[in-house]
């Protein structure tokens, strides 16, 4: 709902993302009413249905993606409509303990919204009336003086003076809520302002609406505007943390080349165990390329163990059938019980740092065909595969077509089979050496020499 009018994807992105994050973090906020969240800005301002495609488009593309700090836990993520020029900083705003990335950050993207500066002009009469609804600020029939004592470092009103028949102190926050209670929300929007009396008036000069924590969304809009990512709008209003993919309730253990990010009930000698299981795959296939004079740069990877096969679909779009799934330098893998069941975890892991290795050597422009032959044969899949019966021969295009158009396990199964059987038959012939080498080629130019006819 908070994204009702804007319209840069990016933006959209940003504010799905700590939309998701505001609410893993918040988990049972009205538990007590046997409830998550209520449907008002109390919590987040909720509708059940969407008319919006870019919105629908904004979560879909983000699916799983939430913000985390630098031990790899999920951030207190805020938003607000317009920061005023700083975002603001959680201790002075709200008296609580403020994370790195709520400390406030100097935004200069939001200058030119509807919302960066504000005058509002509040009659004495009237502004008492609205503080006698609360007796924080009940000064009485008249206010004499009211003034801002001072500032936190963000320009907001950290603590309200008001002198009336008595005398009384309250937060910049506590007075701007009190007044647009009663007054309505569109007077004094923010706590960001400074007061002046002007004969029977008091004049409100102020900037941002909201309370300015977080995201900025008016700022958002122009970064996207200017061709930010999501991933940097998501930087500049939450410093030091990082978007990732991965279960909520996650803990996470690095070595040198990997770092595994896991559930937390996952059994410690498990961890231990994928995590050798990692370094040891690692380095065997290296030696593998080696041989063939092949040195890459097998990049540093992130494994994500997801703790429920829904959390994994969620997460890759991948049919739940499917054992894991790489993208780019993470990889993510069903959870480890089902892999155990289905005796495919060490296999599993080995087929995608394959494709890993594969993508690095080759540039990410290899045949899918001859990668995920590669990667089955070097995964030691071959003899499963082979124990489901006879293997139809295709040539390479017919089964980079198998590969890309499979709806299902027996289909994709079939696929991978006719691939593996193309990446024997050249192992045979060249020997595995060779094989690398024509990875390392982008292997498809050659294959007319290696299969004349099949490819003719």
């Amino acid at each position: 709902s908070e994204a009702s009018i804007e319209d840069q994807p990016e933006a959209l992105k940003a504010l799905a993302i700590t939309a998701r994050t505001y609410a893993l973090k918040n988990l049972g906020r009205h538990k007590d009413q046997g409830y998550d969240f209520c449907s008002t800005t109390h919590c987040q301002r909720f509708e059940s249905v969407v008319t919006r495609p870019t919105l629908a488009a904004a979560v879909r593309d983000t699916a799983g993606i939430v913000l985390r700090d630098d031990k790899n836990q999920v951030i207190d993520a805020y938003f607000s409509a317009s920061c005023g020029g700083t975002t603001a900083n959680l201790k002075s705003l709200w008296d609580k303990d403020a994370p790195a990335y709520l400390r406030g950050v100097r935004d200069d993207y939001c200058n030119a919204g509807p919302h960066y500066r504000w005058t509002d002009v509040i009659d004495a009469a009237q502004l008492a009336t609205a503080l006698r609804s609360d007796p924080r600020t009940d000064v009485g029939q008249n206010i004499r003086n009211l003034s801002v004592a001072y500032y936190d470092q963000t320009g907001r009103a950290r603590l309200i003076r008001i002198a009336g028949d008595r005398r009384k102190s309250i937060s910049g926050w506590e007075f701007k809520l009190i007044v647009g209670r009663a007054l309505g929300w569109n007077v004094l929007k923010s706590s960001h302002f400074n007061v002046r009396r002007s004969g029977s008036q008091f004049v409100f000069r102020g900037g941002g609406f909201g309370h300015g924590l977080g995201l900025c969304q008016e700022g958002s809009h122009v970064m996207a505007q200017r061709g930010q990512s999501f991933q940097q709008i998501l930087a500049h209003y939450f410093p030091g943390t990082s978007t990732a993919v991965g279960p909520l309730s996650s803990s996470s253990r690095a070595t040198a080349h990997f770092r595994l990010v896991h559930p937390q009930t996952l059994d410690t000698r498990d961890v231990e165990y994928m995590l050798s299981l990692l370094e040891s795959t690692r380095s065997d296939l290296l030696r593998r390329v080696s041989a063939a004079g092949i040195q890459p740069r097998f990049p540093n990877l992130e494994i994500i163990i997801n703790e429920t096969t829904g959390d994994f679909v969620g997460r890759t779009a991948m049919p739940a059938w499917a054992a894991a799934a790489t993208r780019r330098n993470t990889i993510e893998l069903q959870p480890l019980k089902l892999l155990k069941q289905r005796r495919i975890l060490e296999t599993t892991v080995r087929h995608e740092l394959v494709h890993v290795l594969i993508d690095a050597i080759g540039g990410g422009q290899t045949p899918r065909w001859l990668t995920e032959g590669m990667a089955v044969y070097v995964a030691g899949e071959g003899r499963l595969i082979e124990s489901g019966g006879p293997v139809n021969s295709m040539s390479p295009p017919t089964v980079e077509q198998a590969l890309a158009s499979a709806k299902s396990a027996t289909e994709m199964r079939n696929a991978y089979a006719a691939a593996y059987n193309l990446v024997k038959q050249l192992i045979r012939s060249e020997g595995e050496q060779k094989v690398w080498k024509r990875v390392a080629d982008r292997g498809y130019s050659v294959m007319a020499v290696a299969f004349p006819r099949l490819v003719a």
